[in-house]
């Protein structure tokens, strides 16, 4: 299905895309970055409303969310499209799409609310592709939910200018954003879009009271400068606070990108130096190793949530303290 777009405006000879910082101006019959917006008679649609390319029920740690629910599933759905162009994107086979015929299954916003309390699901993800460029269908979904009393999850890339952002995530409980790099270059040589607006939007998240945790995909020779990884999780710790949650992932050849696989001892590195940075709670992903996978309370190091790839259990957390001393733990527990 198709709906009228929010965020634009018309000008002679096309539309402006007002929803991220790219401004697309799309004239007659044209697509934006993103494929799914489209000029048509003047007006901005966007393609996909009610209908999705993908869903499953995955567990909380998948998205991923280590301090939002944990050991819980999740209802999570996608359409196609981004408007980043990442070469290494490890889901392209839906984000990079440009085939209309993924997304005809039908879902209306109020019915994915209706299917979560069936399939017993406390929350809803808009991910595998860019949720917020199908802004329409995530907000009017996310919208039915909280009214449902379901939370919302996007998982996102953060490229999305101020005034949409600050509208949709009145419905959002929870986010992870991909944090690509640290480095501006990187963003347009890789990404096609820039970095700023990215540290804005999770700027904003963060301001609004979300849930916010991080993804840093590091790629070997790409993004792995640890001078850059410093900098980036000095960063975290004065703009969005010590208690952010960072994952370092794994990156495995995908798309246009061959590189190696990250090592572990890259990983490790990056790990420390977030930790020395003052960043109380660090994880390294796409590898099953417990240790770094788990929730350790920052005053007295006691095991407070133990993972071994997406089994969860709590161990030392109580009433969203550590059990042991006490300390209260950031995270949404109930």
């Amino acid at each position: 299905m198709q709906t009228l777009a929010k965020h634009w405006h018309a000008e002679t000879n096309f539309v402006v895309c007002d929803l991220c910082p790219r401004g697309c101006q799309i004239a007659e019959g044209k697509r934006g970055a993103c494929f799914v917006r489209r000029n048509d008679q003047g007006k901005l649609l966007t393609d996909g409303y009610g209908n999705y390319s993908t869903a499953a029920i995955d567990p909380m740690e998948k998205k991923p969310l280590y301090h939002f629910l944990p050991g819980t599933k999740i209802l999570s759905f996608g359409v196609i499209g981004c408007n980043l162009s990442c070469k290494f994107c490890q889901n392209w086979e839906i984000s990079q799409s440009r085939d209309l015929g993924l997304v005809t299954r039908e879902c209306t916003p109020e019915q994915w609310a209706e299917l979560c309390i069936q399939k017993d699901c406390r929350a809803i993800a808009f991910t595998y592709n860019e949720p917020l460029i199908t802004f329409e269908n995530t907000y009017a979904a996310a919208k039915h939910c909280h009214e449902r009393n379901i939370k919302t999850v996007i998982v996102s890339a953060g490229y999305v200018n101020k005034l949409p952002l600050a509208e949709l995530v009145e419905f959002i409980d929870a986010a992870n954003i991909d944090l690509k790099a640290f480095n501006n270059e990187f963003y347009q040589q890789i990404c096609g879009v820039s970095l700023q607006p990215v540290l804005e939007s999770l700027q904003l998240i963060k301001e609004r009271g979300v849930a916010l945790e991080l993804t840093n995909l590091i790629i070997p020779e790409c993004n792995d400068n640890l001078n850059e990884i410093t900098a980036m999780s000095k960063w975290i710790t004065a703009e969005l606070g010590a208690d952010t949650p960072l994952h370092f992932s794994a990156y495995h050849p995908a798309h246009k990108f061959s590189n190696r696989s990250t090592d572990f001892t890259t990983l490790h590195n990056a790990y420390k130096i977030a930790k020395d940075c003052g960043l109380n709670y660090v994880y390294i992903g796409n590898v099953t190793n417990p240790r770094f996978n788990s929730t350790f309370c920052p005053q007295c190091q006691a095991l407070l949530i133990e993972r071994s790839g997406y089994c969860t259990r709590i161990v030392g957390l109580q009433d969203g303290k550590c059990a042991t001393c006490g300390k209260e733990i950031t995270g949404v527990w109930k």
